[in-house]
């Protein structure tokens, strides 16, 4: 699945707040743009940094989903004062997934994607310690 475009985190955004899409502010396309790339670098950065490329972040099966969720988030945070309706707290936070990722099993076409990164490096999954030497655990 693809990232999602301002359009549609626009799209999304107005439903949250229960207003016509056609009668949002104009200041609402600059928010809307900064929290949507806001979300995809959070996204990418965070696959990338626990070893899978940036075409398996690009492919992500559940891309749209977080990006929709996280970019709620920052539209919402960066334009609280703006904003119709009051936020809930509780509410909001739920909307930031991003430490989920860390956790998520990443697909890309419904086929599980192993991580790529270099010797030594751990990037998920349950740890071993014995005798001081930490080791991943590959089976499960």
């Amino acid at each position: 699945m693809a990232f999602l475009t301002n359009a549609e985190l626009k799209t999304s955004l107005s439903k949250l707040l229960q207003v016509g899409e056609a009668t949002m502010e104009s200041y609402w396309d600059a928010i809307i743009s900064d929290a949507n790339t806001t979300a995809q670098k959070e996204i990418k950065s965070r696959l990338i940094k626990m070893g899978y490329t940036p075409a398996n972040a690009e492919g992500w099966d559940r891309a749209s989903e977080f990006n929709r969720d996280i970019g709620l988030y920052w539209c919402l945070v960066k334009g609280a004062v703006l904003s119709p309706t009051p936020l809930n707290q509780q509410e909001l936070s739920r909307l930031n997934r991003s430490s989920q990722i860390d956790d998520e099993t990443i697909t890309v076409g419904d086929v599980e994607v192993e991580p790529t990164a270099g010797e030594g490096r751990i990037t998920r999954g349950a740890l071993l310690d014995t005798n001081d030497t930490i080791k991943a655990i590959t089976a499960w």
